[in-house]
């Protein structure tokens, strides 16, 4: 059996005995990372990565942003709007990868900045590789 809904509850859906998962794009690799530690009886290690995921994403604008700091998107990038069967903002997805644009609106150099430090302290230090 496999999850979805961004994987919001991905320990639980573990210890239920879960297959798979069906993480958001921009975080996929610490999503990873958890499986696997998890899976190889490091839970409490999981968890702990787990909980490095959702308090990343509680940082407002980070998951549109974070795909401009990784790289995959230049600042200056600009998404056109979806129609609605296309299955992004419009239909009611989160329409990632908006460079730094979410349900708000742009974000402000501060926030901006706020998730780039939250990325080097909190994140960039666990990446595999």
């Amino acid at each position: 059996m496999f999850s979805g809904n961004g994987v919001r509850t991905m320990i639980d859906e573990m210890r239920l005995g879960f297959s798979g998962h069906c993480p958001t794009t921009v975080l996929s690799d610490f999503y990873a990372a958890a499986f696997d530690l998890w899976h190889a009886g490091k839970r409490r290690e999981a968890f702990d990565m787990f909980g490095r995921i959702q308090a990343f994403n509680s940082i407002t604008g980070s998951a549109g942003y974070l795909m401009v700091v990784r790289g995959v998107f230049k600042e200056e990038t600009k998404t056109r709007a979806m129609s609605l069967g296309g299955g992004g903002a419009a239909a009611g997805g989160r329409g990632g990868g908006r460079s730094g644009q979410g349900a708000t609106g742009p974000l402000d150099e501060a926030t901006k900045q706020a998730v780039r430090d939250a990325w080097e302290q909190f994140m960039k230090p666990y990446l595999r590789g």
